[in-house]
């Protein structure tokens, strides 16, 4: 009974938080969980340009491009599964992640052929993404790009030690369930505030979008979902 009304209670604080942020975009209904695209410039005739954001940023990152891309082709900026506004969907393969980005693009019916556009591990996404879907694809352009040869040094939970890691290019053989509820006693949460320095190019962004950063990152109830 007391887990039940912790649980009440941790809902109705995130509803009303999200109430008070609504996604800026568009949200995108994928069968069984919602995907977050930023867009610009829908009614022009040039390119379809697809922007992919780097590890832990977000769509809004790209809010100051958007516009002015958006002057002469139809740019979008996608929220990857559990960030943004996005829901966590299937799970966070790279390969995966490519995936529910064109299908998200055919579920708002955004055409191609694409130009996409990948910053730091946005850019192994966009790399995948011209090998899966190379007729779809018309141009690539990598803004500081990860190597797809990178490895990581990532904290191992159970030794407590560092190890060094590939990057999690495929995904699993059978697609898993959508994670719809990251409260699940099936996987491990960890709660944390993130903090994002943006120097002085925050001041760039439009007092409504430094609102938001800072909800996404400082005042929002954060899940990391951690798959067993």
């Amino acid at each position: 009974m007391k887990k039940l009304l912790i649980l009440l209670l941790y809902s109705q604080a995130l509803f009303a938080q999200e109430k008070d942020f609504p996604p800026p975009g568009k949200m995108v209904e994928m069968g069984g969980y919602k995907m977050h695209y930023l867009e610009a410039g829908e009614s022009k005739d040039g390119p379809t340009v697809i922007f992919f954001h780097g590890a832990g940023e977000i769509a809004l990152h790209w809010n100051l491009v958007l516009p002015l891309v958006g002057e002469f082709a139809h740019a979008v900026a996608i929220d990857q599964n559990g960030e943004g506004w996005s829901e966590h969907g299937h799970g966070n393969s790279l390969i995966q992640q490519v995936s529910d980005s064109h299908q998200m693009l055919k579920e708002a019916d955004i055409p191609g052929p694409y130009i996409i556009v990948g910053h730091s591990l946005g850019g192994i996404l966009a790399h995948q993404f011209a090998v899966q879907y190379k007729s779809e694809t018309a141009g690539l352009i990598f803004v500081d790009a990860t190597h797809p040869d990178v490895v990581l040094k990532i904290f191992n939970r159970e030794s407590e030690t560092m190890e060094w890691k590939q990057m999690r290019l495929n995904a699993k053989k059978e697609i898993p369930a959508v994670s719809t509820d990251p409260v699940n006693p099936e996987r491990k949460i960890a709660s944390f505030k993130a903090n994002r320095d943006f120097g002085d190019q925050l001041e760039k962004f439009s007092k409504e979008d430094q609102q938001r950063f800072n909800w996404i990152y400082n005042e929002r109830p954060w899940t990391s979902v951690f798959y067993l």
